[in-house]
């Protein structure tokens, strides 16, 4: 960790794409002004100043600025959301917490005084971050806010978990490098060593497990349950709940269960046919042949999602829909069929032809980030297309870098408990402790198997 900065949260594409592209709840339209008994409240409390893009104060907010309806309104909606909040009283023992002894605002408002609002400019923000702190304005209660962390794909739930974050870092909470998920391998320090030592992420967790046990509101409650499960599966080298390390399997009979290198259970029956499925911010998503996407969020339900991914998908002919091979979710979110290679991003969409491979899947691994894409093909070997997809109109096949296959007797794998699981060519689930010799996992054998990811999960997350 740098001298200059004690901690940053990280809001960019690894935390927002999935809500980006599958939907999400944001914050509502900033028309009306705030109340102005409410944003006394808040002033009384914190001091908010605006810095341009030289990091240099331009602005201190007042009351004048009720009408605002950029990131000073965002943060306050997040304060005020806080202070909203009713005083759950009711939490569960094994999910207490500094959250919910002291309450959401008073654990902010003890830690934090001034809040400075940065420009995408600043040099920590254009990184990647929400929010930081400096340790050397330890002393003087001082937060930096980006753009990020109220942006239109961040919620007030999210900004105040946020907030509630970042303000654990005054206290000198700093992370550690993740052993496992989507930030594993990364630049990222991106996780705490254990929920219940309450750093930053163990912090925001609480507060989302807190108002999830607490609120009414329907909505809210689904949004915190599904961002409190999230966190409990990735943000924590010692995961809470019992949660383990293992495999998502899906079987050719609509089949999806969880496979922790002993124990099989079975999460669900789809009765749709299933054309393809991926993982995103740790969450499954499964793409039926009908056109609807459903998401495993950790309960029983498997809701059906829309948004931007859902609708291009849906824009597929049946013959195409039919031809998919995979699909994939990163930050450009990518389409298999048999001959070509297809990718949607912010500047519309770019396909690869696919002349002599003859493609079998997506290849994803946790260390090489969001950004790589590459295709398994049936011969075994790894292609690594461009990252940017505005690049595949000057590639051509026979440029496409070849990547070393770890594994190559099985079209995707998962680390389990000492061992390699994978689905074999034949749609059998094998697995290895030395890479080479393959046997077939004995629970699973006598049915044929699609695909299987590497994956955590507990039945606990289920039953919160």
């Amino acid at each position: 960790m740098s001298k200059s900065h004690s901690a940053r949260l990280f809001m960019g594409a690894a935390v927002f794409a999935g809500a980006i592209l599958l939907g999400s709840p944001a914050f509502a339209a900033r028309r009306s002004c705030i109340e102005k008994q409410a944003l006394d409240k808040v002033l009384t409390s914190f001091m908010f100043v605006q810095n341009d893009d030289k990091e240099s104060p331009v602005k201190r907010y007042s009351e004048k600025d009720a009408c605002d309806t950029g990131d000073f309104r965002g943060v306050v909606d997040a304060i005020l959301f806080m202070k909203n909040l009713p005083s759950f009283k009711n939490t569960p023992e094994k999910f207490k917490s500094l959250i919910s002894e002291q309450g959401p605002s008073k654990f902010l408002k003890t830690r934090i005084e001034n809040i400075v609002l940065e420009t995408d400019s600043n040099h920590v923000c254009a990184d990647g971050a929400g929010a930081y702190v400096n340790q050397s304005e330890h002393d003087t209660k001082i937060m930096h806010v980006c753009p990020a962390l109220v942006s239109d794909q961040s919620t007030p739930l999210m900004a105040a978990a946020g907030l509630l974050h970042e303000a654990r870092h005054i206290d000198g909470f700093e992370h550690i490098d993740c052993d496992h998920g989507e930030f594993f391998g990364t630049v990222y320090s991106a996780c705490d060593n254990t929920y219940e030592e309450q750093g930053s992420y163990g912090v925001g967790t609480a507060f989302h497990l807190y108002v999830y046990l607490g609120t009414k509101n329907e909505a809210l409650r689904d949004e915190a349950r599904a961002n409190a499960a999230i966190e409990l599966v990735r943000r924590f080298n010692k995961t809470p709940l019992g949660i383990k390390q293992g495999a998502l399997v899906q079987s050719n009979d609509k089949k999806i269960s969880f496979y922790d290198g002993t124990k099989v259970s079975l999460l669900v029956e789809l009765r749709l046919d299933v054309a393809a499925s991926t993982v995103k911010r740790g969450f499954p998503y499964f793409f039926f042949k009908n056109g609807q996407v459903a998401k495993y969020d950790f309960t029983s339900d498997w809701p059906m999602v829309e948004g931007p991914l859902v609708e291009t998908y849906n824009k597929l002919s049946e013959d195409e829909m039919a031809d998919v091979r995979d699909i994939t979710v990163g930050s450009v979110y990518c389409i298999l069929l048999s001959k070509r290679v297809t990718c949607y991003g912010n500047n519309g969409s770019s396909g690869f032809r696919l002349y002599q491979m003859n493609p079998v899947n997506f290849y994803l691994r946790p260390e090489w980030g969001p950004d790589w894409i590459a295709v398994r093909g049936s011969d075994g070997k790894i292609y690594r297309l461009p990252d940017e997809p505005t690049e595949f109109a000057n590639t051509s096949e026979a440029d496409l870098e070849t990547i070393d296959n770890p594994y190559p007797a099985v079209s995707s794998f998962a680390k389990v408990a000492g061992k390699v699981v994978g689905v074999s060519p034949k749609g059998n689930i094998v697995e290895t402790t030395d890479g080479t010799n393959w046997s077939q996992v004995k629970p699973y054998s006598g049915f044929k198997f699609k695909k299987l990811y590497p994956f955590y999960w507990s039945k606990k997350l289920e039953d919160l």
